[in-house]
């Protein structure tokens, strides 16, 4: 009966070694989950975008924005 008793135990010593070891495995699987999740949706967009050169500002150049037409009143009539 010890023989069986011994046997028993070692089984369920190795059991527990693969059951420690699969949630060791399940734990980095949720960390590595949880920091992709985290993770920005567009990395690129960060630290990539283009930079484009301004363009030369003058005071002579006008506004963007079309000036509306001024109205002028007729004389003699």
């Amino acid at each position: 009966m010890s023989k069986y008793f011994y046997l028993l135990t070692k089984l369920e010593l190795n059991n527990l070694a693969a059951i420690k070891s699969l949630q060791k495995l399940l734990i980095i699987n949720i960390i590595l989950i949880i920091k992709l999740v985290n993770s920005s949706e567009f990395p690129d967009r960060e630290c990539c975008d283009p930079v484009y050169p301004l363009a030369a500002v003058s005071a002579s150049i006008g506004p963007d924005t079309p000036t509306p037409p001024q109205h002028t009143t007729r004389q003699g009539k």
